[in-house]
């Protein structure tokens, strides 16, 4: 049993897969590889996510050390892994797999593919393999699980080296690993090395959002018609050192005719989240985990006990509902908490009694996939009335808390596939008394054009793909996420006093941090991880930033270093 994870681990593969793997199935080992040396003592525990120098080092001469074992060599990683987005950082580690043993890499990673990977998450099990749109007339899937693991090396680890059924006769990681003999051992090594050699394009979707980690894998005979993260970009990278051999395809991303291309940013890598804040004009407000800070940025929103009028509940594990859900929270009176899928955490439950007098109303978001029943029952139970919003899809649901809004003057439009400008969005459509709706990438969402046909009025597409799904509304749309936050900070908050501060790396903390700045009527800017300011993020706060007298980061150390946080405040003219 891997001491740095934890019993997670599930796979499944759709019947051709499986048959292609019974014929040739992989090299495996014969038994599980303890980790040497054993890098738990380098990470923070689960549930925290440690991308630091030090964690990596230990993982990867623990992979390093396994694969001498089979007589594959030492494995590679870019010098900016410890700042890659967690899907970008699955890519990595299951082509960096897969060439080392003279595999065909996986040629990116596709919204349509992500969105499975997140349904895993919200299900918390392996997302069913299905179709892609683009598979033509050929295909073949499979998807790995894992869960309570660090980082995308961490459960890595687990699904190549320690997948099989212990020696020792310990439990093994692996849940479908009932007998040494059983079938469904190995199974995510089998998955990850998958040969689909009848089927050219290789792509995967993928997510790690906080300590759970899902991969779906794909051989079809039709390539998609974009990619999100392209092995042929990061293959281009510099490396700690020269790249295993393996073939790397030519792959395109379809143009954003509304987008226009930033120049690259500086290659860097996240050192050890080490050091004090410096002090300023922004300052952190933190939890230890994606839960706790929802609470920390309530207690903070409403110090009083009994002073909201309701309380607004989304799922930790993905982003969408708690996206829309910002503008409901504020105009509802109330914050926005986040939870665990499958019950309600304890000390989430404590807020919410200490917020919201018994007898009041807590929003429910999603269906029971994204939170249980589990979840309303314990609110019940507590006194509370459960109203619960829900719709088939994330689309739909946004469509149905709009309704809920009554008649919002403003429809702010962001991408249904992923979460940063749906975020920024968040305080101007407060401030315009707006709702968030989402489009299907850069396609419209069904359930969105219905309700725009039903209620004209202002409509703002936010970012690239927003402005190619409505051609006809308003659109702000920026070189990136970092420049698209700016722009619309810039149109929507004159002169502000205050103002947020979010990674763009990943959502988890961020999501309760954009009602709260909603709320005291100024908007949201986001920062890297680690590494430089962005230019555009350090010209705003030294020109029009000018005004701003308070800020408050969201997040600990790990979603924004330190050192990036010192950035913001010598940024201020």
């Amino acid at each position: 049993m891997l001491a740095a994870g934890a019993a997670g681990l599930t796979a499944v593969q759709s019947p051709s897969a499986r048959a292609a793997l019974d014929s040739t199935p992989p090299a495996n080992p014969a038994a599980n590889i303890p980790p040497d040396p054993n890098f738990a003592s380098s990470c923070q525990p689960a549930p925290l996510v440690d991308n630091s120098a030090g964690c990596i080092d230990a993982i990867v001469a623990a992979i390093d050390n396994a694969r001498s074992m089979e007589g594959v060599g030492p494995m590679s990683l870019p010098t900016a892994f410890a700042s890659m987005p967690a899907e970008e950082q699955l890519l990595v580690v299951v082509d960096a797999e897969r060439v080392a043993r003279g595999l065909a890499p996986f040629a990116g990673t596709t919204a349509e593919l992500d969105m499975q990977a997140q349904d895993g998450v919200a299900g918390g099990q392996d997302p069913p393999v299905s179709k892609p749109t683009f598979a033509g007339s050929g295909w073949t899937g499979s998807s790995d699980y894992g869960q309570d693991y660090v980082n995308a090396l961490s459960v890595d680890y687990s699904w190549m080296y320690d997948d099989g059924y212990p020696s020792d006769g310990s439990t093994p990681a692996n849940t479908s690993c009932t007998s040494a003999t059983a079938r469904g051992c190995w199974g995510h090594r089998d998955s990850l090395l998958g040969a689909f050699s009848a089927l050219p394009d290789l792509t995967m979707g993928a997510t790690g959002q906080g300590s759970i980690w899902v991969v779906v894998l794909y051989g079809t005979t039709d390539p998609p018609p974009s990619y999100v993260y392209t092995w042929s970009t990061i293959s281009s990278q510099p490396f700690t050192t020269a790249p295993a051999p393996g073939p790397t395809p030519t792959t395109t991303t379809a143009p954003n005719p509304t987008t226009t291309v930033a120049p690259a940013r500086p290659v860097t890598t996240c050192p050890a989240y080490v050091g004090a804040d410096t002090a300023g004009v922004v300052a952190r407000l933190a939890g230890p985990d994606r839960d706790a800070t929802a609470i920390a940025v309530s207690q903070a929103g409403y110090p009083t006990a009994g002073s909201a009028s309701t309380v607004t509940l989304a799922s930790d594990a993905n982003y969408p509902d708690a996206l829309v859900g910002g503008p409901l929270a504020v105009a509802e009176n109330g914050p926005l908490l986040v939870t665990p899928p499958g019950g309600l955490k304890a000390d989430v439950e404590a807020e919410i009694k200490r917020v919201l007098p018994v007898g009041d109303t807590v929003n429910v978001l999603g269906g029971t996939l994204a939170l249980s029943a589990a979840v309303s029952n314990r609110l019940t139970a507590d006194g509370y009335k459960v109203r619960r919003i829900q719709r088939p899809d994330r689309y739909a649901t946004a469509v149905k808390v709009a309704t809920v809004l009554g008649s919002p003057s403003t429809i702010f439009e962001a991408t249904g596939h992923g979460y940063a400008d749906a975020l920024v969005a968040g305080p101007a459509a407060v401030e315009f008394h707006g709702a968030i709706l989402l489009t299907n990438g850069d396609v419209q969402a069904t359930a969105t054009a219905a309700y725009l046909a039903a209620h004209p009025g202002p409509d703002v597409a936010v970012g690239g793909d927003a402005a190619a799904a409505d051609p006809s509304a308003a659109s702000i749309v920026g070189a990136d996420r970092y420049q698209t936050a700016v722009m619309l900070t810039h149109d929507f908050f004159s002169s502000p006093t205050s103002m947020g501060f979010a990674t763009g790396d990943a959502f988890t903390d961020a999501l309760a941090g954009s009602p709260a700045e909603a709320r005291a009527g100024t908007g949201l800017l986001l920062v890297p991880s680690c590494g430089a300011l962005p230019a555009e993020v350090a010209s705003y706060l030294s020109g029009d930033g000018k005004s701003i007298t308070a800020g408050t980061l969201y997040g600990g150390d790990y979603a924004v270093s330190p050192g990036v946080l010192t950035q913001i405040n010598g940024a201020f003219g």
